[in-house]
């Protein structure tokens, strides 16, 4: 089966991924950068998106773009998922409860480590 040529189609990797950072938290717009995520969907299309496209179920252009749309959303959302599970977990058994003796309305939670 015969490749498209990459280079062709690097306008529409382009445009999904300034789409896809668009939708980024500003946190993460300030040290990912574009380029990055055009590199990334390069490396996506040549090597998950060229392998599977079969000829005989559409265009390859199509195929691209609901790819495209997919990998973005995914790694749009693994942002995401990491800002909300940066948090450390602390196990309840390892917390200390414990009124301080100076002031009997002061109250001290510690977490053991």
């Amino acid at each position: 089966m015969q490749c498209p040529e990459l280079e062709s189609y690097l306008p529409l990797i382009a445009k999904k991924a300034i789409q896809a950072w668009h939708k980024l938290p500003p946190q993460y717009k300030a040290w990912l950068d574009i380029d990055d995520l055009i590199q990334e969907g390069v490396l996506f299309a040549r090597f998950h998106v060229f392998s599977r496209y079969k000829p005989s179920r559409g265009k390859f252009t199509t195929y691209l773009y609901a790819s495209l749309d997919h990998f973005y959303y995914s790694v749009v959302q693994d942002k995401f998922y990491q800002k909300r599970n940066a948090r450390e977990i602390v196990p309840i058994a390892t917390v200390q409860y414990r009124l301080v003796e100076e002031d009997e309305t002061d109250q001290a939670v510690h977490a053991v480590g």
